[in-house]
């Protein structure tokens, strides 16, 4: 008599191919050797929080208070980490996350990410090309503290002295794949 074989089908969108890279990226483990959790927080650490984030923008969505109901609904961030439930990925926790990552040095983080790329991923950097774009921005901004970037008026590339700005400049390889981009404040020359 045949053995009967129990098939059993479940739907895991991206989940398989997001994990092999976040865990080849070693993502969880840099963002929370640099950004640690306090000690009273036993649940979703900040490099699960921001995988969370990450994984929801990869899949459709960039509202950061939909994430518990998206972690419910759908099977990724269940097999990424199936230690969590769905409600570990609230607003609150995911805004809590992205204001320790501001308040740690994000230079050190984007290079330590950046690096982990290009060498589990074998990414050859012979050459490094960086270009800048500056954005104009309409309305009112008022003075910010020190520490933060400014929107002033600049010296932009389209000629309009009249509306305040930021630039950003990007780095890529010879094969034009990013591996570093920045935020300087809108005075920055281009």
């Amino acid at each position: 008599m045949a053995e009967r074989i129990k098939i059993i089908t479940k739907r895991v969108g991206n989940a398989y191919i997001l994990k092999e890279y976040y865990n080849k990226i070693g993502i969880v483990r840099l963002i929370d050797e640099l950004v640690p959790v306090h000690e009273l927080r036993k649940r979703l650490t900040h490099g699960e929080a921001v995988v969370a984030i990450i994984s929801q923008i990869l899949n459709g969505s960039h509202v950061i208070s939909s994430v518990e109901k998206w972690a419910q609904k759908e099977p990724v961030l269940k097999y990424v980490f199936p230690h969590l439930r769905a409600k570990e990925y609230n607003d609150d926790r995911l805004l809590e996350t992205l204001d320790a990552l501001y308040k740690a040095n994000l230079h050190d983080l984007r290079i330590a990410v950046t690096r982990a790329v290009i060498e589990n991923f074998s990414i050859e950097v012979k050459e490094v090309h960086t270009d800048t774009t500056a954005y104009s921005l309409y309305g009112d901004y008022k003075d910010t503290p020190e520490e933060e970037l400014k929107i002033v008026r600049g010296h932009p590339k389209n000629y309009r002295r009249d509306l305040k700005q930021v630039v950003e400049s990007i780095s890529v390889n010879q094969e034009s794949i990013p591996l570093f981009n920045q935020a300087h404040d809108g005075k920055n020359r281009q």
